[in-house]
């Protein structure tokens, strides 16, 4: 029994002794991880720390951010407070890797980002550009553009041909209605549009247009038509443009206060003109805007007597009576081989040189009122 007793004592005290010695081998293990923890975030701070009282203050450091070791080892048991528990003894192979395997990887400090750039302060619209001309009246566009409709450009004013956009020509051939201030511009007893008009304000149109006068120049017309007839003028004036076919000038008669002699003595083009015939008492075709006189000064109004001798009203205007001169075009003198005839008789417009008395070589138009 007493031998018993012995064998059981003996077998306790070595038992003790082994987990002493296991727990004395752990300790020493965690010892050794919290050191090589403690040089490695030592060496990230100063690589040339190497002195006991640096590494003392490191491993000290190093102590203090416990966390920061328990994080990387997360396999290691902590040994049990009642020592009588049983522990399993790492292995040998186990023990030979344990500091290798517990190393705490260096840390790579994170990128501050770049801060993104700041907007851009919102861009301020740039104000549409005034019309600007040149010395000689000639339109300016700003630079690398061409030049817009014609709407609200003066008429006269003087285009640099360059500034253009011939593939959309059309833009400077258009009509408008009527507007407030333009009635007000042609409406009163010495305007095209009399107080005593029947034509209702809304069946006439404002036509703007190019077109080159007698040097060549390129200018902006203005013209007053029904809106019967403003697609033929439209067409017309194109075609026309594109021909190089010269016009003295072309502004609305109201510049000449609607005097029909005025206006022909500076050999001015225009349409509408709420009036009667020449010399008669019934309204003329210009008195609905169906009637157009293309250089009247060149292509004069003639009467001829019982004798066959021809009155012209229009002094100087003798000089233009033979309308098949060699220099006819060159005077601007319509005849039938001539452009602007050729365009409005293929729209069907009646010329006024086909009358026989009076002929009006200066005239075209297209009867649609009774």
């Amino acid at each position: 029994m007493k031998s018993r007793r012995s064998s059981i004592i003996s077998i306790l005290v070595t038992a003790a002794i082994l987990t002493v010695a296991l727990t004395g081998l752990l300790l020493f293990a965690n010892s050794r991880i919290r050191e090589n923890a403690a040089e490695s975030r030592s060496s990230a701070v100063s690589s040339e720390s190497s002195s006991e009282e640096s590494f003392e203050k490191t491993d000290k450091a190093a102590a203090d951010k416990t966390p920061a070791v328990k994080k990387v080892q997360p396999s290691v048991p902590t040994p049990s407070e009642d020592p009588s528990e049983g522990i399993e003894s790492p292995s040998a192979g186990e023990a030979s890797v344990l500091n290798s395997e517990v190393s705490e990887p260096e840390e790579t400090p994170a990128e501050t980002p770049e801060a993104a750039p700041a907007d851009p302060p919102a861009e301020t619209p740039a104000p549409e550009p005034a019309v600007v001309t040149d010395p000689a009246g000639r339109i300016i566009p700003a630079e690398g553009e061409y030049l817009s409709d014609l709407e609200t450009v003066l008429a006269s004013t003087y285009v640099d041909e360059s500034q253009l956009d011939w593939d959309h020509l059309e833009k400077y051939f258009r009509s408008f209605a009527i507007s407030d201030p333009l009635f007000e511009r042609i409406y009163g007893n010495d305007r095209s549009y009399k107080t005593y008009c029947t034509v209702p304000r809304e069946d006439l149109r404002y036509i703007k247009l190019l077109y080159r006068d007698f040097d060549g120049q390129t200018r902006i017309g203005e013209l007053m038509v029904n809106y019967l007839v403003e697609d033929d003028i439209l067409y017309i004036f194109e075609e026309l443009y594109k021909a190089s076919y010269p016009f003295n000038l072309i502004v609305l008669v109201d510049d000449f206060g609607a005097d029909d002699d005025l206006s022909i003595a500076h050999n001015n083009t225009s349409a509408f003109n709420y009036r009667n015939i020449t010399g008669g008492s019934t309204p003329s075709n210009h008195a609905y805007g169906t009637a157009i006189d293309i250089n009247p000064y060149n292509n004069p109004y003639i009467i001829y007597d019982a004798d066959g001798y021809p009155s012209i009203l229009d002094e100087g205007a003798e000089a233009y009576l033979d309308r098949y001169a060699e220099d006819a075009y060159e005077r601007h003198m319509i005849n039938y081989s001539d452009p602007c005839y050729q365009l409005f008789t293929e729209r069907g417009w009646q010329w006024g040189g086909d009358w026989s008395n009076p002929v009006d070589y200066q005239h075209f138009e297209k009867p649609i009122y009774p």
